[in-house]
């Protein structure tokens, strides 16, 4: 069984609570500025998308091109892709849709909105206006 040191700081970051991994970020940055960043990067990605609720994505969609997020969900889980499309309107759904089934695009493409979005989605985990834990107490009910 081989070892990988990353896999495994993810995965104890993805287990504490955000205050903690701001924390222990911040003191990796210190000395490991590069890991740091590719760790925060991957703590939060297009499938945790599928925690929003209704009224989070509603918050969600303001800031960001919804071309773009179509680019995205083309690199996106069924489950992630149902659960976003089952709270959107038709129109917002099908103006998503128009992208996502579009035609090829460079992956470069894709990447680059892929890494705009995701920068917007931390931002908002970072201040709150949205909770991406499937075990968080914040669901509307």
């Amino acid at each position: 069984m081989k070892f990988n040191g990353f896999d495994e700081a993810l995965k104890i970051l993805q287990n504490l609570m955000p205050e903690e991994q701001k924390k222990i970020i911040s003191g990796i940055k210190k000395t490991q500025p590069d890991l740091a960043i590719e760790l925060e990067k991957s703590l939060i990605t297009v499938e945790d998308l599928k925690y929003l609720t209704e009224k989070m994505l509603s918050e969600f969609l303001r800031d960001i091109d919804l071309a773009e997020l179509g680019l995205v969900l083309r690199i996106a889980s069924e489950e992630v892709k149902n659960h976003l499309f089952s709270m959107l309107s038709k129109n917002l759904k099908q103006e998503v849709e128009e992208s996502l089934k579009g035609a090829p695009v460079p992956m470069k493409k894709v990447q680059e909105c892929h890494d705009r979005i995701m920068k917007i989605v931390r931002h908002k985990v970072e201040n709150g206006a949205l909770v991406l834990d499937p075990k968080s107490s914040d669901k509307l009910v």
